[in-house]
């Protein structure tokens, strides 16, 4: 049986995995502070698709960052 977890236990046990979870709560901007991990993957497809077999409110993210070290982003303007 899947055990609830924190948001910090979830990121030290799944460091650069997509995770889905379920029974979760989350305050007012819909960060999750705690809940029961479902599944998780190295692969974004395999957790989507793990998360068609459970009913009701579900929460998936990346447990990591999104871009490499050292990266530094850019925005433009369009006039």
């Amino acid at each position: 049986m899947a055990q609830r977890m924190t948001l910090a236990e979830i990121e030290r046990t799944y460091p650069n995995e997509w995770v889905v979870v379920g029974e979760y709560t989350a305050d007012d901007s819909v960060i999750v502070h705690d809940g029961v991990v479902l599944g998780h993957s190295s692969s974004a497809d395999a957790v989507h698709e793990l998360a068609r077999d459970y009913p009701g409110d579900l929460a998936i993210w990346f447990v990591g960052r999104p871009f490499p070290d050292g990266f530094i982003g850019c925005a433009g303007v369009l006039k």
